[in-house]
């Protein structure tokens, strides 16, 4: 073992090259070395963790990443083991202690959570480690129970400072909370505060009717402003004169980002109320917009009041 070999003084939670050299004089009967490990102590050399044991027999060299969970210790050796398919073995270790210092890593801080669109949370926080592999991103729909929804990397050594992470798997009229942790190699670092937002659902808007002959055909037209729709539906009420009672309810469903409808299914000499709002489909039940609504009335008079003699030269019946 030629480094590290005694004195050195690292962190933990960093790298540390491991170099090594053999003059692999085969054994009879063996063709040379098949396998490699490595071991580090931290009593001195009393006793030893293995770090890995799947060393490629033509490599001389190993970048071992320091466990973040070190403590500091002045007694830190390493040792490398070789041995061949007949079961030959070889070993050394450093020939005097190194110190390898605690260097936990620091928890990031100042979360806030911001919705930057209907469908989109930005998360912004302070990046206060240097040994980070990266961060884990936690979310929740009850500020309870936190599910780790992805992985923030971050190159090894990279500056503190700020960082942002945006979350765009989410589900409209929804609640959530974050949390940020930093991690590397397996160890992690305290959360961040915890910080909530929530989406909404944009509903339609400037919804408009126009009637076209023969009458019994209403176009609608709408304006899309929600990312969420997995389509949209429209209600149609019958109103009736007696009292404004309701006739006849007709649904009709439409596919995601329409913005208009062709309804030739009305009856002439009738009114109607259409309703028309966007819904989303998560799986675990339809959640749904606010709705826009807009009436035709007076359906009748509309065909009669626009009527003129002069558009017919030879007269017109009708039976009302």
């Amino acid at each position: 073992l030629t480094s590290p070999n005694g004195g050195e003084s690292v962190d933990a939670c960093d790298f540390l090259l491991i170099h090594w050299d053999t003059e692999d004089p085969p054994e009879p009967g063996s063709e040379g070395i098949t396998g490699q490990a490595l071991y580090f102590s931290r009593d001195g050399g009393s006793t030893w963790n293995l770090i890995t044991d799947t060393i490629d027999p033509g490599v001389r060299s190993f970048n071992w990443f320091i466990p973040c969970s070190l403590a500091t210790t002045n007694q830190a050796k390493i040792k490398i083991k070789v041995w061949d398919c007949a079961n030959n073995q070889a070993e050394d270790a450093s020939d005097y202690n190194f110190t390898i210092h605690a260097n936990p890593l620091i928890a990031p801080s100042d979360l806030q959570a911001e919705l930057v669109a209907e469908d989109t949370v930005q998360l912004n926080f302070i990046d206060n480690a240097t040994n980070e592999w990266g961060y884990l991103i936690y979310r929740s729909t009850d500020g309870i129970n936190f599910n780790l929804i992805d992985t923030l990397g971050i190159p090894h050594g990279s500056d503190t400072g700020p960082r942002t992470y945006k979350d765009d798997s989410l589900w409209p009229n929804t609640a959530y909370w974050y949390k940020v942790c930093a991690y590397a190699d397996g160890c992690l670092s305290e959360f961040t505060n915890t910080d909530s937002v929530s989406t909404g659902f944009n509903s339609p808007s400037n919804l408009s009717l126009t009637l076209s002959p023969p009458w019994n055909t209403i176009t609608l037209s709408w304006q899309d402003n929600t990312n969420f729709d997995d389509g949209y539906r429209i209600k149609r009420t019958e109103l009736l004169a007696s009292g404004g009672s309701q006739g006849e309810v007709k649904y009709f469903d439409l596919p995601k980002n329409t913005q208009s409808f062709v309804d030739s299914s009305a009856r002439a000499f009738s009114d109607y109320l259409y309703e028309v709002w966007a819904y989303f489909d998560g799986g675990n039940g339809i959640i749904t917009s606010d709705t826009i609504s807009a009436e035709v009335k007076n359906y009748t008079n509309f065909r009669v009041e626009n009527l003129h003699a002069t558009d017919f030269p030879n007269g017109f019946n009708f039976q009302e």
